[in-house]
């Protein structure tokens, strides 16, 4: 707030007028700011940890000051993959096969209080995660034997409609005759409602 006085330093009356004054530090934003160069990543999807990192942005008028970082991370990976800003490192581990794929991961580096900064702020991590064919086999090999278990019960389910010493004529849809008993089904996709006793 600036007031007017006198030559002899008496207040005059008049209007005042007020100036907001932001003071702001020098690396508040830098002039200038580069982004490094983040070598591609590899991890293979096995359980394993795997442990990616990133050098910090270099800054110009003024030199060395200190930024923070934010870390997008894709969505479909956000559970495998997880960062840690202040180490700047980038952590993986998981075994779901179905998550192969290259993904980009963008970093980007704010000032030390969290403002944006305009120009030269990001910077693309690449990550390639492989199946592991162990992993990916045991999970196969466990969707069979449930595949298996379900027909199998799906069978004894459909021989208990069977009354001992009763048979029934079965056919598909194709026309395939086929026959069950109390001891032996055969799959077929329609059953003749009109069967025949054999007590």
């Amino acid at each position: 707030m600036i007031n007017s006085v006198g030559p002899s330093g008496g207040s005059i009356a008049s209007p005042t007028y007020t100036i907001n004054l932001i003071v702001k530090a020098a690396c508040n934003p830098p002039a200038t700011i580069t982004a490094p160069t983040i070598a591609d990543g590899e991890a293979k999807l096995n359980g394993g940890a795997y442990s990616f990192s990133w050098d910090v942005w270099t800054t110009k008028t003024p030199v060395g000051c200190t930024l923070a970082y934010t870390a997008t991370i894709p969505s479909a990976i956000s559970k495998i993959v997880t960062a840690n800003l202040t180490a700047r490192t980038l952590a993986v581990t998981g075994t779901d096969a179905t998550l192969a794929g290259v993904y980009s991961i963008v970093i980007t580096a704010t000032t030390a209080e969290g403002a944006a900064i305009s120009t030269g702020n990001t910077a693309t991590f690449k990550l390639t995660l492989i199946a592991d064919a162990t992993t990916a086999t045991s999970s196969t090999v466990n969707r069979i034997i449930s595949n298996v278990a379900v027909a199998s019960t799906t069978a004894r389910v459909a021989r208990n409609f069977v009354r001992p010493g009763s048979s029934s004529s079965i056919s598909d849809r194709a026309g395939r005759p086929g026959t069950r008993t109390a001891t032996r089904f055969d799959s077929g996709l329609g059953i003749d409602t009109i069967g025949s006793s054999t007590t």
